[in-house]
């Protein structure tokens, strides 16, 4: 039931921002999406995101607490479910590790009274 989207999948589907669900223990029914009989989303009311159905739903609301407004902020804590802005449910899956090393070169000019160093970055290589 809950779609699991890696990192390109997350960026063309998803829409932000995202709340987390608390835990697992969800299911839907007649259009309303239920976290322990507390209403997440309300699909039979008319509106393009989940803040517009959930003010305009008659039933008791389950508290989203945790928002992430952005890609960098679901790496950050990696939540197990989510549910975004048009009520879809999915959770993420890491499906690569890049490692970048930092070097800086041995050539330095100056710039006034102070000294930059030329730094450059090595191409990233992915493990899997």
């Amino acid at each position: 039931m809950v779609a699991s989207l890696t990192y390109k999948q997350v960026l063309k589907y998803v829409r932000f921002p995202v709340y987390a669900l608390p835990s697992e223990d969800f299911y839907v029914r007649d259009g309303l999406l239920l976290l322990n009989e507390l209403v997440v989303d309300d699909r039979n009311q008319a509106g393009d995101t989940l803040g517009v159905r959930r003010l305009q739903t008659p039933h008791k609301l389950k508290k989203l607490n945790k928002a992430y407004e952005e890609y960098f902020d679901i790496l950050k804590e990696n939540p197990s479910v989510m549910v975004d802005s048009n009520g879809k449910i999915f959770s993420y899956e890491k499906n690569r590790v890049a490692y970048s090393k930092k070097c800086k070169n041995k050539k330095k000019r100056s710039e006034g009274y102070t000294y930059k160093a030329m730094v450059f970055w090595r191409k990233l290589s992915f493990y899997n």
